[in-house]
């Protein structure tokens, strides 16, 4: 059975929604730590009727996928049930797991920050006086150092 997942927009107003309903177990921002989750916690949403199986399983994708959720599970300690109660521990297994998990998010940040990152435009000249090291660049800019002394 194949689930659809929300778009990112609905996923988020989801999120928010469980963050007023479960203050003390999920986060609203996404810069905000986050608590690991108990194993089991999408059957307590299903049961308690705050969503559907397949909402269950897409806004806990886009949460647990979060780069703090991975955080929190990677530093260990105890999982919290709907109520913010602890309800088990993370596993040392989980935790390497949770490790990879924000090293992906990093890579997929830092690959976005350098697609987005301003290149040299086509046909300019480089800037020679950046590198300390290029003798002509030293050289002149004495030169413009010294013509701004006299």
């Amino acid at each position: 059975m194949s689930y659809l997942r929300m778009d990112f927009a609905t996923a988020k107003e989801t999120i928010g929604i469980l963050a007023e309903l479960y203050p003390n177990t999920f986060t609203r921002e996404r810069w905000q730590s986050h608590k690991p989750l108990k194993v089991g916690t999408d059957r307590d949403l299903i049961e308690s009727g705050a969503l559907t199986e397949p909402e269950v399983r897409s806004v806990l994708w886009h949460y647990c996928g979060r780069y703090q959720y991975f955080i929190g599970v990677a530093n260990g300690g105890a999982r919290y049930d709907l109520n913010g109660q602890p309800c088990g521990e993370v596993t040392a297994d989980e935790q390497e797991r949770a490790r990879i998990g924000a090293a992906h998010v990093e890579a997929i940040v830092e690959n976005q920050f350098r697609a987005a990152r301003p290149t040299q435009r086509p046909g300019a000249k480089a800037n020679t006086t950046a590198d300390p090291r290029n003798i002509r660049a030293i050289g002149s800019r004495q030169k413009t150092a010294a013509s701004l002394i006299l």
